[in-house]
């Protein structure tokens, strides 16, 4: 050179120099050594080995270093804090100790880093990715960083990022399930005439089950598929499902919705509300529940109102049996005609009592021939009747009416509705119905967020409390005995029984069938039969029920967006 500077370490470790200076300032050279590929691998083992002791160093210039440390065994905290502090010491030296490192040595990390880069980035996650296109953006990343810039290209993964997240949550499915009121029940029982008519007209009632986050692109598929439920059709085809009346939309495996989505929401309602349907979001959490309030979706009291349409019921279940109820109220005129019933029982005078009547609707309901052999239980029985809305067992305050006997109740005539506490098991209980509060369990693990931070030994604190708020599991009307399951397992329930219509029953006490065993053995035995049969048909519903929401939970979720053929 022509003029004096200093060498660096890592200059005089890669060359010997015997220097000689001339008057003038001048260097002249006389050796020159180069090292060779043994030695250079020598300084890159104290290197790596200097450097695994340590836990590796930050001012390596390139992370990829980390993975071949990581399989020379430098793992745990220790090395961490070692790289830590080893940072520290070339920091406060302004970085100047990188001077002392080899140059070759420092070009072999960087080559070593470069493979590991290539081998893990490149290589390996081209192997494991399904969908190249998401291995496209490696490359793209690392020639955008090269040609623009660090930071600009880890703007630009966090965006491509965003973008792929997207489109495969869309191609997930928002849609869990879709059926109609023909497939899906509610757990309410209902007379046979009822329960056939609802199977009949089941298309009245549409049912989703969503799944997932809520945003514009998933919600707009779901405004789609109810388009289609009111589109014109064509009268010729006698097969095309009507209108529906109800559509029930839960959303409790939903986990979160944007403001888009509400809109989307409000034109469903707005849709329905001009074909008049009624529209029930089921199972939305607090948090949903307020987002939809805040866009302006929520029920209104106003007839006036789109959302004079809308209900929020906390479950499906609920949903399902509300519009049931409503089908019959509004569509069948059920108690309209159980009402005329009654006028013509009241008008009828060819049955003193019309337990034999009672007795007749169950053959014909249940398809069965056994009213001859239990008109012998006539004398036994005695006449209740029931105003609307008056309790069976218990008073207008709620306290129970003692005074009434138990037994087996032959409806005559009118509709009840049997109402239970909505937390009721017979879980564990030897002869009673035990209410056990759930919902004090979910609150009790929502207030932790996660279960990462719930602790086991939290849930046995969890106390016992009664809820005033009743379900309804039952509508019963002629044809039908209220008391079999419990007469059959012994069980004193805990039901509500209110008449929804004036009713009249007859009551056959548990104390006379039990004198009827010795004195009568025969005609108790035809009585049990048809108990059972009741009961075991009861039974059969519920199981029914079960496998409906074990297909709902076990169906795969609708892919790309909703069909919009019905």
């Amino acid at each position: 050179y022509s003029e004096r500077r200093s060498r660096t370490f890592s200059e005089e470790s890669c060359y010997n120099h015997d220097v000689d200076e001339t008057e003038g300032g001048a260097i002249v050279n006389n050796d020159k050594k180069v090292y060779s590929v043994s030695e250079a691998y020598l300084w890159y083992a104290k290197c790596l080995t200097l450097s695994g002791l340590a836990g590796g160093s930050a001012t390596i210039p390139s992370m990829g270093a980390s993975i071949t440390l990581f399989k020379i065994g430098a793992r745990g905290k220790a090395p961490q804090y070692g790289s830590v502090l080893l940072l520290v010491l070339f920091y406060l030296n302004k970085f100047e100790l990188v001077g002392y490192i080899p140059r070759i040595v420092f070009s072999t990390l960087l080559f070593v880093s470069s493979m590991d880069l290539l081998q893990n980035w490149f290589i390996l996650s081209y192997q494991k990715t399904a969908d190249k296109g998401e291995w496209l953006i490696v490359p793209i990343l690392s020639l955008f960083a090269f040609v623009v810039g660090v930071l600009p290209a880890v703007a630009l993964g966090l965006a491509l990022s965003t973008f792929i997240f997207v489109a495969t949550f869309y191609r997930s499915g928002v849609v869990k399930f879709i059926a109609t009121g023909t497939t899906v029940h509610s757990t309410t029982e209902r007379n046979i005439d009822d329960a056939e008519w609802l199977d009949a007209n089941g298309n009245l009632i549409q049912v989703m089950v969503l799944q997932n986050y809520l945003f514009f692109g998933n919600a707009n598929s779901v405004n789609n598929y109810v388009a289609t439920m009111f589109e014109t059709r064509d009268k010729s085809h006698h097969m095309t499902p009507p209108f529906p009346k109800y559509l029930i939309i839960d959303m409790s495996l939903v986990t979160g919705m944007d403001t888009s989505a509400v809109e989307i929401f409000s034109d469903i309602v707005s849709l329905c509300h001009g074909n008049k349907c009624q529209v029930f979001l089921a199972g939305l959490s607090s948090h949903i529940t307020y987002v939809m309030k805040r866009g302006g979706v929520k029920p209104s009291l106003d007839k006036m109102s789109k959302y004079s349409i809308l209900r929020l019921p906390p479950t499906m279940e609920s949903a399902l049996m509300k519009a049931e109820d409503g089908l019959l109220k509004f569509v069948l005129k059920a108690e309209e005609r159980e009402m005329q019933h009654v006028r013509e029982r009241r008008m009828s005078v060819e049955n003193d009592d019309g337990f034999l009547h009672a007795l007749t609707l169950i053959d014909f309901k249940h398809g069965i021939n056994i009213a001859t052999k239990l008109v012998e239980l006539r004398p036994y029985t005695t006449v209740v009747g029931l105003a609307a809305g008056e309790s069976l067992f218990h008073n207008l305050d709620g306290s129970d009416n003692n005074q009434r006997q138990r037994g087996l109740f032959f409806i005559e005539h009118g509709i009840l509705r049997i109402e239970r506490d909505a937390f009721a098991t017979n879980t564990r209980t030897a002869n009673t119905l035990k209410s056990i509060n759930s919902n004090d369990a979910k609150r009790e693990l929502s207030g932790y967020g996660s279960l990462t931070n719930l602790h086991a030994a939290a849930l046995s604190k969890l106390t016992e409390q009664q809820n005033t708020r009743n379900v309804r599991i039952a509508r019963f009307g002629s044809g039908w005995v209220v008391g079999a399951l419990e007469g059959v397992s012994q069980m004193h329930s805990s039901g509500i029984h209110i008449a929804v219509t004036p009713c009249r029953l007859h009551l056959l006490p548990y104390e006379v069938i039990s004198r009827l065993e010795n004195e009568d053995p025969g005609l108790v035995l035809q009585l049990f039969k048809m108990m059972s049969l009741i009961t075991a048909r009861r039974q059969e519903a519920t199981i029914a029920q079960l496998a409906t929401l074990q297909t709902i939970m076990s169906t795969p979720p609708t892919l790309h967006h909703v069909n919009t053929e019905r």
